[in-house]
């Protein structure tokens, strides 16, 4: 018998509109396919290079391929490259310290020699992670160390000041790792930081493209930034005020560092790891018992810390190219199949088959029908609006600037699965109707949704602003003997005016005294007061999920002024 399931493929098979919708589409091939006859008959031979180099459509005039259609790779790398040597590049010490294995071997070799450097030898001392450590001292004495209990303890120690005899085996992995450690201090002290962009293929038989660049410091510079972070709790859980600041400030200049990639995934890297940053330096303004005089030099220096490179500036650049990159290599390989824009999509492609099928044919039989000019110069329309609405000077303003870019996207979704008005505009212009189409596919692909994306830049800068505050006001108790009544006390002789809250324009941020200390907080992205609740504080039957960016001081045990 069959299923209810069976039965209503059955209905919708017969259905009319089946029908219809199947004599649309042998109508849409007859079109394409008959354009696609007319062109390689009657027209002239189409161009070697599919595209116009200029700068409304490539956006770049060079460098060149052998084949005539730009090289963005060489672009970005040239950029990136412009006045770093094996001298003043971090990223010399950093693969010094971290070793070569944890560069894919398929770009080793390549990435090493536009480092200017030889192939570092696959064995030495190198940075060990804690997870695999830990595996490997329980599987050689034999512990009951579980990957859910040392994934504890790791989160424990960045989180808490703490003491080598609390924890034995992280302050023994400090210990094994104090060599690679040294290299990734000396490379934070550097002025300059460049990864070498080396092409990748998303699929193997697919050509190289940017979009499949591997960036393997991004993946690894986590790991040695929680590593500072361990090391600063545990300076501070010995009372070495000075010597944790100094692990901290690691950590900042590395973001910096990392911010100089030409990537979005690289600057949102550079951002989570400010915020950890943050998050360890205002543990220190809580419990690092600083003297006025070490919390206003804390201070200075955090003011004076260049900002993080934006997230518009990567837009602009990394992630346009990319786009264009794209069609580049659909233009100038016709082989190319829809499996690559697949795996653009990660495999989990949500266009209509429909669009597959077309995206397929197009491109390997009729890449001559397209209008590739039209692709690129659609895609420089979309990432320019996504600029433009980064470069907004409020929160709010690139909030509703990106709602409106958010709806269009969708909107442009929608269009890639409905085929009618594709067909009936193939009778009037076939070109420049399936270009379009083609377009919105590729634009539906790969233009971010970058909302959340400039929603942490704001959250980062709120952070630091916070951060400068905790020192503020560790200065003040230090001096007087108690947090202040109102912010105005600290101006101007702990802070230069009353911060400011970015998401609540015109407001400062709120400020009061608790049972504990003291609390201040911005109202964060959502615009509103949740109490001093942040993402960290679990909704209750009570009490609504807050996204609140909150800074929290203690009144010390011992209260009295300290060193003037």
């Amino acid at each position: 018998m069959d299923t209810g399931e069976n039965q209503r493929r059955k209905l919708r098979a017969c259905s009319p509109r089946n029908g219809f919708v199947a004599g649309v589409f042998g109508t849409m091939w007859m079109g394409i396919l008959l354009a696609f006859l007319l062109e390689a008959n009657g027209a002239p031979k189409p161009p070697k290079v599919r595209v116009t180099i200029s700068k409304e459509t490539t956006y770049i005039t060079e460098p060149l391929r052998a084949d005539g259609y730009p090289d963005y790779a060489a672009a970005l790398n040239q950029r990136l490259a412009q006045g770093v040597t094996p001298e003043n590049n971090s990223a010399v010490l950093f693969w010094e310290a971290m070793g070569p294995k944890k560069i894919d071997a398929k770009i080793r070799a390549e990435y090493f020699r536009r480092l200017g450097v030889p192939v570092l030898p696959e064995e030495g001392q190198y940075f060990q992670g804690f997870r695999e450590y830990a595996a490997s001292l329980a599987k050689q004495g034999g512990l009951n160390l579980s990957e859910e209990k040392i994934e504890h303890i790791y989160k424990q120690v960045q989180e808490s000041p703490w003491e080598a005899e609390e924890f034995p085996m992280v302050a023994q992995w400090l210990q094994a790792n104090e060599k690679p450690l040294a290299l990734i201090i000396q490379a934070s002290q550097r002025p300059r930081r460049y990864d070498p962009l080396v092409v990748s293929r998303l699929l193997e038989g697919e050509p190289e493209m940017l979009v499949a660049a591997l960036l393997p410091a991004a993946s690894h510079m986590r790991e040695a930034v929680q590593a500072m972070q361990i090391r600063a709790m545990h300076r501070l859980g010995q009372g070495k005020a000075a010597e944790a600041w100094q692990e901290i400030l690691t950590m900042y200049r590395l973001a910096r560092l990392m911010a100089q990639g030409a990537t979005l995934i690289e600057n949102l890297v550079a951002v989570a790891i400010e915020t950890q940053a943050c998050q360890a330096a205002q543990r220190l303004a809580r419990e690092g018992n600083l003297s006025a005089k070490e919390a206003l030099a804390i201070r200075d220096t955090l003011v004076g810390l260049p900002p993080l490179p934006t997230m518009a500036d990567k837009i602009d650049l990394g992630e346009r190219f990319m786009y264009l990159d794209v069609v580049c290599t659909l233009a100038r390989t016709p082989g190319t199949s829809f499996r690559l824009l697949e795996a653009l999509e990660g495999g989990q492609s949500g266009l209509a088959g429909w669009a597959k099928r077309l995206a397929d044919l197009l491109a390997t039989a009729a890449g001559q029908m397209i209008d590739w000019d039209l692709l690129l110069r659609m895609g420089n329309q979309w990432y320019d609006r996504l600029v433009e609405a980064g470069r907004k000077p409020t929160p709010q303003e690139r909030a509703e600037a990106l709602a409106s870019i958010d709806a269009q996207l969708q909107q442009l979704k929608s269009k890639t699965e409905d085929p009618t008005a594709l067909v009936f505009g193939m009778f009037s212009a076939p070109r420049q109707k399936v270009s379009e189409q083609l377009g919105h596919v590729l634009i539906a692909l790969l233009v971010p949704a970058i909302r959340h994306v400039y929603v942490a830049e704001d959250r980062a800068a709120m952070q630091r602003q916070l951060t400068i505050c905790s020192f503020a006001l560790a200065a003040y108790q230090a001096e007087q003997g108690r947090y202040p009544k109102q912010l105005e006390e600290l101006v101007p002789r702990y802070l230069a005016a009353v911060p400011m809250d970015a998401f609540a324009p015109q407001k400062p941020l709120i400020y009061r005294r608790t049972e504990e200390g003291v609390i201040l907080y911005s109202v964060g992205p959502n615009g509103k007061d949740d109490g001093g609740r942040s993402l960290d504080c679990p909704a209750s039957e009570d009490q609504r999920e807050g996204d609140d960016l909150v800074l929290r001081m203690q009144t010390p045990s011992s209260p009295g002024p300290k060193q003037k």
